[in-house]
């Protein structure tokens, strides 16, 4: 996604890969970059900004396990997760210069679910410079 504001790059998966302000001469990426993970010898695809753990009916789920459908264009995507009878769906946005992400959870099954846990990953990135 990209607007004047902000160029925003996702994996196959939905997960943000690149969050960068189109203004800023150092080209600062502000969130982990899987490559960098990869060039320092971490696995930690399952931490990149967007997935997600949770636990429903006692039974931990990780969104880097499932296989979403992924859907979007110049300024929107939508990443829409099924675990169990629950829809996870996150939605990206870019309006003018904001960035607007918004994480839903709908029960489409006729039972009671029971969500003891929910962590969201924002990794942003970390590494100061100068």
């Amino acid at each position: 996604m990209k607007s004047e504001f902000l160029t925003v790059e996702q994996n196959k998966r939905g997960a943000i890969t690149k969050l960068q302000l189109n203004s800023d001469k150092s080209n600062m990426n502000w969130v982990i970059d899987p490559d960098y993970l990869k060039s320092l010898g971490y696995d930690d695809l399952d931490k990149l900004f967007g997935e997600f753990n949770i636990t429903v009916n006692g039974q931990k789920h990780r969104s880097i396990d499932q296989v979403p459908e992924v859907s979007g264009d110049d300024a929107h995507s939508k990443i829409q997760f099924k675990v169990d009878d629950l829809s996870l769906v996150q939605q990206f946005e870019l309006i003018g210069n904001s960035f607007k992400w918004n994480f839903t959870i709908q029960n489409n099954g006729k039972d009671n679910i029971n969500i003891s846990n929910l962590g969201v990953w924002i990794s942003l990135a970390y590494v100061m410079f100068r």
